[in-house]
């Protein structure tokens, strides 16, 4: 039984297939400029957000809200709080481009998986059946939730990246190349040149 254990954590583990940190950028850039094209035509439904968790995070996920900041246990006694959101202000509105891209270290895993193999099921069951309801007042967001996608009309991604590093984690959706050039041929103000001189460190 225990062997039969230790087989099945093995095969849901090379289920995570390890791609490069220059790629985890790239695909950060069109989740950041999919994410703009949404928010710059106040639509309500963001299939794109990014799900932070702490090495003892735990159900239910919270939705951090614009000019909030996480709020993660000190103790420990409950387990870390789980959050999902999306660059919703400072000092979070360039924490994936600015993690990857500069802080993250050698020591940093970026990897790309399957939504529904997650091993944790609750993850899984987020990342690919829930979306993000914006909520707008005077043209600026002011509130997003963590809503269950209708199965006939969900837009969910089914890829997702994955970043582990001195015991956080970042979820993020995987953009294939041709989905990061379709996303950024509608955002064309967007200057990758820039995004690279400011964010990029080899």
């Amino acid at each position: 039984m225990l062997q039969r254990g230790l087989c099945d954590r093995e095969t849901r583990m090379s289920e995570f297939v390890t791609i490069t940190r220059k790629e985890a950028f790239e695909c950060a850039i069109a989740f950041s400029a999919s994410i703009a094209v949404v928010l710059n035509n106040s639509k309500t439904i963001l299939y794109d957000f990014a799900l932070y968790l702490m090495e003892k995070s735990l159900s239910p996920i919270q939705c951090l809200q614009p000019c909030e900041k996480f709020k993660w246990n000190d103790d420990g006694k409950y387990g870390e709080k789980s959050y999902a959101f999306i660059p919703v202000g400072y000092p979070y509105s360039d924490l994936l481009l600015g993690n990857i891209g500069k802080y993250m270290g050698e020591d940093a895993i970026y990897t790309r998986f399957q939504a529904k193999k997650h091993p944790a099921k609750w993850i899984g069951e987020v990342l690919s059946d829930y979306h993000i309801q914006c909520g707008y007042s005077m043209g600026m967001l002011s509130s997003i939730t963590l809503n269950y996608s209708n199965p006939i009309s969900k837009k969910n991604h089914k890829e997702w990246i994955n970043i582990k590093c001195d015991g956080h984690s970042i979820y993020f959706p995987y953009y294939t190349e041709l989905e990061r050039n379709a996303i950024l041929s509608k955002f064309p103000m967007l200057n990758i040149d820039e995004l690279y001189d400011e964010y990029w460190i080899e």
